[in-house]
C-alpha cells in the first residue's frame, strides 16, 4: 500500500493563525456501517457500503494552525496528524500530533513536536510521508529561496518522534522548489526539485529538466543521495516530479503536460504527459515504462498525482485547457510485465467536483479516491472518499468512507493514507463546524467484494 502526494496536494492561503482553542468534547459514538441504494439513474450494480469511522483521534493538546488536521499519514502502526503553517514571526511554529493504538484504543504521545528556525513567510508541513520507522516533511524556506526536506524518527520522549535529519540538494545551492512532491518507503527517501511555487507573475522561466532526488541510507545510517533522475533531456519536462509514489522496488513519477495556474500564473506547458515507472537495479532506477496521458485522456493535467501498489497505478487528470475545471482518475495495471490502461474510475449516487482525486490510495487491490468537494443527494458538500474494486473486467465503486462525527465543509478527504485495512482520514479544525483543534478518523477497510 502506498499513498500519492501530488506537489499540488496542499494549497493553501494561511493568513492569520488563531489563538489556541478549548479541548474537545467527546463525540458521538459512530454508527455502524450501513447501506446505501444508488439514486435513480446511478450506475447499475450492488448497494454501496457506506463505512464510518471506527475511532476519532484528538490531539494531546490545543491546536493552533487553522489547518490543523488537513495533512496525514501513517509511520508503521502509528497515524501522524499535521497541519501546514506559514510563519508570521518566526522561531519554533507548526504541531505534529502522532498516534499508537493500544489494545484498540488509538492513544496520542503526550507532547507534539514542531519545527525549529523558522523565518518570517517560511512555509512548513504541507507534505507528509511516512514509512515503519520514518516520516518526512517539506520546509520552504522562501527568505533563503531554499526549501529542504526534513526527516523525522522514533525518539524515546514524550513526543515519539523528533527531527533527525535535514536533506538539501547537491552542495546545499538554492533550489526552491526541493520537496515538491516526496515519497518514502522506508528504504528510500525521494524528493523531486521541481518548481511548483506560485510565481506572482515573474516572467523568469523554470527548468526544462526538474530531477528526482533518491536519498538511501550509508553504512552509519546517514541520509545521502544515492541518485538523481530525469526524463530524456531531449523533451522538455518542465513539470517532471511534480507527483510522486513508491512501491518496494518501483516508483511512479508524474510528469503533467500542465499543471493549473494559480494567482493570475501564466500557464506553461511541457512536451507531453507521461507517468513514467522507475524500477530498481542496485543504486540506479531504469525506466520500465513511460505511461502516455493520450491514451486515456487528452487532458494535458494527467499525471498531478499517482498512487501504485503492485501491479496497480493509479493516475489523476485535470482537464486544465479551455477554461475546464474537471478531473478524472485512470487505473493502469501490469500483466505479464506490461502497463496498460484497464479502466477509469467513476463514482455513482454523487455529484463530484473538480476536488476528484484530491487523494489516491492503494491497498490489497483496492483503490480509494477523495473528493473534498464532492456532494451527495440531501447533503451539505462535506466530501467523500471513494472505495474501487476490480469486479469482473471493470472497475467499480463498492464502498465509501463517510463521517459520522462533525466535519468541515468541504474538507473530508483532504488528507488521506491508507495501512494494510486501516483508513486515516485528516479532520480540519473549523470551530464553526465544531471541531475545535482538528485532528483525524480512523476507518476500517470492509471485507473484499471480490478476490483480487
Amino acid at each position: 500500500m502506498l499513498l500519492s502526494i501530488t506537489a499540488f496536494a496542499v494549497l493553501t492561503s494561511l493568513t492569520a493563525l488563531t489563538a489556541p482553542a478549548s479541548v474537545q468534547s467527546a463525540p458521538p459514538a459512530p454508527k455502524a456501517p450501513a447501506l446505501l441504494t444508488p439514486e435513480t439513474g446511478a450506475a447499475t450494480g450492488s448497494a454501496l457500503l457506506v463505512v464510518r469511522e471506527s475511532a476519532l483521534l484528538d490531539p494531546p493538546s490545543p491546536t493552533a494552525a487553522p489547518t490543523f488536521g488537513m495533512v496525514v499519514t501513517f509511520a508503521g502502526d502509528q497515524a501522524i496528524v499535521t497541519g501546514p503553517v506559514m510563519s508570521r514571526g518566526g522561531g519554533f511554529e507548526g504541531q505534529i500530533a502522532s498516534f499508537v493504538d493500544r489494545s484498540g484504543v488509538w492513544t496520542p504521545f503526550k507532547e507534539m513536536p514542531g519545527i525549529f528556525d523558522l523565518r518570517t513567510m517560511d512555509a512548513a508541513l504541507q507534505r507528509l510521508r511516512g514509512a515503519p520507522g520514518v516520516f518526512v516533511t517539506n520546509l520552504d524556506r522562501k527568505s533563503a529561496l531554499r526549501s529542504e526536506v526534513l526527516v523525522f524518527t522514533p525518539d524515546t520522549g514524550a513526543a515519539g518522534w523528533a527531527h533527525s535529519a535535514t536533506l538539501t540538494t547537491p552542495g546545499g545551492e538554492p533550489t526552491p522548489g526541493f520537496g515538491s512532491a516526496i515519497a518514502t518507503d522506508g528504504t528510500f527517501i525521494i524528493c523531486s526539485d521541481v518548481d511548483t511555487r506560485i510565481r506572482q507573475g515573474k516572467p523568469d522561466e523554470l527548468p526544462a529538466s526538474p530531477g528526482v532526488h533518491v536519498f538511501a541510507r550509508d553504512g552509519a545510517g546517514a541520509w545521502v543521495r544515492a541518485s538523481v533522475l530525469r526524463r530524456d533531456t531531449s523533451r522538455k519536462s518542465t513539470w517532471f516530479g511534480a507527483s510522486l509514489a513508491a512501491d518496494g522496488a518501483r516508483l511512479a513519477v508524474g510528469s503533467p503536460r500542465a499543471m493549473l495556474p494559480i494567482g493570475g500564473e501564466p500557464l506553461r506547458m511541457s512536451d507531453e504527459a507521461v507517468v513514467e515507472i522507475r524500477r530498481r537495479d542496485g543504486a540506479n532506477w531504469p525506466v520500465e515504462a513511460v505511461l502516455r496521458g493520450e491514451v486515456a485522456t487528452s487532458w494535458p493535467g494527467f499525471g498531478v498525482s499517482v498512487a501504485i501498489d503492485g501491479d496497480l497505478l493509479a493516475v489523476r487528470a485535470n482537464e486544465i485547457l479551455g477554461g475546464g475545471t474537471g478531473s478524472k482518475v485512470f487505473v493502469f495495471r501490469r500483466s505479464d510485465g506490461q502497463w496498460a490502461l484497464d479502466g477509469e474510475l467513476v463514482p455513482r449516487a454523487v455529484i463530484s467536483s473538480v476536488a476528484l482525486g484530491a487523494s489516491l490510495a492503494i491497498s490489497d487491490g483496492r483503490i480509494l479516491i477523495s473528493d473534498t468537494h464532492a456532494t451527495l443527494p440531501g447533503e451539505e458538500p462535506r466530501g467523500v472518499v471513494h472505495g474501487f474494486e476490480r469486479v469482473g473486467d471493470s472497475w467499480r465503486e463498492t464502498f465509501r468512507l463517510q463521517p459520522q462525527a462533525a466535519c468541515m465543509l468541504r474538507s473530508f478527504g483532504a488528507g488521506l493514507a491508507v495501512s494494510g485495512d486501516r483508513v486515516l482520514v485528516g479532520r480540519v479544525r473549523s470551530e464553526a463546524a465544531g471541531v475545535e483543534n482538528g485532528g483525524a478518523y480512523i476507518f476500517q477497510l470492509p471485507p473484499r467484494t471480490a478476490k483480487p
